[in-house]
């Protein structure tokens, strides 16, 4: 079942499903990312699908693309939201019946891979407006997961650094001065020297905030 992703740039979602591949029957296979924003059709059927010797100026070997690469594991699908109208017919394709068909290639092969994608724009306000298919949307969002700014996760702040930063100058090499935890700017200043710290939680200590939106 296909899983979608999406919070602001920076929050994490990237490691969400790090933390949901390598908690899942599917930890023993890979694991592979692939960033969507700003490439071409093309280059990122290529990438994703493969593509056969000579199909493109510069294709001087066949490639396997990551769907077939990733055979029984997860592919991690950032951007999402950037892909052109044409590539989102192909990824539709493949979610409906799994099938993989390489560039220049008239031959086609399945595969068995779950999909995460992530977006750090909401696809149902692309969809309302025009912007996204309505189909795909769906199609990704097997389970829907939306990951909260750290501004917005305040309850849990204190206690998870509570536990990482004594810590912190053995195991990271790094030092809090202060930390302070007003509700203004003090928060501002303590979350921007401890969104590193932040990053580094772990998949148990989400489940305060993880909202899941549906299933």
């Amino acid at each position: 079942m296909p899983i979608l992703i999406q919070g602001e740039t920076g929050t994490g979602k990237e490691l969400l499903a790090r933390a949901i591949h390598y908690n899942s029957p599917r930890k023993t296979s890979p694991l592979l990312v692939q960033n969507c924003g700003g490439m071409s059709d093309e280059l990122l059927h290529s990438e994703l699908f493969g593509h056969k010797r000579g199909a493109f100026t510069g294709a001087i070997s066949d490639r396997l693309g990551l769907f077939r690469a990733g055979d029984g594991g997860t592919v991690f699908l950032d951007e999402i939201s950037e892909v052109s109208p044409s590539f989102q017919v192909s990824l539709l394709r493949f979610l409906q019946v799994g099938e993989v068909k390489p560039l220049d290639s008239d031959k086609t092969q399945t595969c068995n891979v779950r999909i995460i994608a992530a977006s750090n724009r909401p696809l149902r306000t692309l969809v309302a407006a025009g912007k996204y298919r309505q189909d795909l949307y769906f199609r990704l969002k097997g389970s829907e997961l939306e990951v909260p700014p750290l501004r917005e996760r305040q309850p849990i702040f204190r206690p998870s650094l509570s536990f990482l930063l004594p810590n912190m100058p053995t195991r990271w090499g790094a030092k809090f001065l202060e930390f302070p935890l007003g509700p203004s700017r003090s928060w501002r200043r303590s979350t921007s020297r401890a969104t590193f710290a932040n990053s580094r939680m772990k998949f148990a200590g989400w489940s305060p905030w993880l909202k899941m939106v549906s299933i």
